[in-house]
C-alpha cells in the first residue's frame, strides 16, 4: 500500500473516529438528556394528576358530607323551633 495510500485511509478513519465520538458524546447526551427529562415529567405529571385527584374528591366529598349534614340538621332543628314556637304561643 502506498504512502498516500496509508496516509488517506488513516485520515479516513480518523473522520469517522471523529464521528463516531460526536455521536456518541454528543448526540447521545441529548439522547439520554431529554429521554431523562421525558420520564421525570412523565411520573411527576402523574404523581401531581393523582394527587390533584386524591385531594379533589376528598374535598368533593367532604363538601356534600356537610352540606347534607348541615341542611339535615338545619331542617331538624328549624322544624323543633317551629314546632315549639307554636305550641307555646298558640
Amino acid at each position: 500500500m502506498e504512502e498516500r495510500q496509508v496516509a488517506q485511509s488513516i485520515a479516513v478513519l480518523l473522520i469517522l473516529l471523529l464521528l463516531l465520538n460526536y455521536y456518541y458524546y454528543n448526540c447521545f447526551y441529548h439522547y439520554y438528556y431529554y429521554y431523562y427529562y421525558y420520564y421525570y415529567y412523565y411520573y411527576y405529571y402523574y404523581y401531581y394528576y393523582y394527587y390533584y385527584y386524591y385531594y379533589y374528591y376528598y374535598y368533593y366529598y367532604y363538601y356534600y358530607y356537610y352540606y347534607y349534614y348541615c341542611y339535615y340538621y338545619y331542617y331538624y332543628y328549624y322544624y323543633y323551633y317551629y314546632y315549639y314556637y307554636y305550641y307555646y304561643y298558640y
